[in-house]
């Protein structure tokens, strides 16, 4: 049920920041603040270095943020309040495979999961080469779920992408 709730945050913050024509630019587990009050979960953000507001849009993006939550063509141009959206679908693709694959989560290398401490599930290499990804292929087989395997199918068609554009607004599947 917490799972669940996370995933409605993160598409409520996303909402907002877009009806707002706004983005944060490096979406990732050090800029993500969840609080857990009761039953309700709360998302925040920190960390406006790389943020695009209209105003600035002449400046350009000065970084892409971390390798992790960025599409892999993900460049200085790509800088607009659509700019968190595959970060998003990442994060809820992940939220999704850990909901019925804990083992998931845990360390990479050592325990046999994905964390790194640094990500969510996901690395550089899964999105720049989704064929050969171990996580991909473990999602897409299903055996995280259904649920998880359609998330992953998008996940893998947006890393295919030559344009950030293309990208849909992130919804629960």
């Amino acid at each position: 049920v917490a799972l669940n709730k996370l995933q409605k945050e993160f598409i409520k913050l996303l909402n907002s920041l877009e009806k707002h024509k706004v983005g944060h630019g490096d979406i990732q587990c050090g800029n993500v603040f969840i609080d857990k009050d009761g039953d309700d979960i709360k998302v925040s953000l920190v960390d406006y270095d790389n943020m695009y507001v209209p105003d600035l849009e002449s400046m350009g993006s000065e970084e892409k943020g971390l390798p992790q939550f960025q599409h892999p063509r993900r460049n200085k141009s790509d800088y607009n309040h659509h700019i968190d959206r595959f970060s998003i679908w990442v994060c809820l693709t992940a939220i999704e495979a850990i909901k019925n694959d804990k083992n998931l989560w845990n360390e990479k290398n050592t325990s046999g999961g994905f964390n790194t401490g640094e990500n969510m599930l996901f690395e550089e290499r899964d999105f720049i080469n989704p064929d050969n990804s171990p996580l991909f292929k473990n999602l897409l087989s299903g055996k995280s779920g259904k649920a998880a395997s359609k998330y992953a199918k998008r996940l893998k068609q947006y890393c295919l992408l030559d344009s950030l554009k293309d990208i849909p607004k992130p919804k629960l599947v």
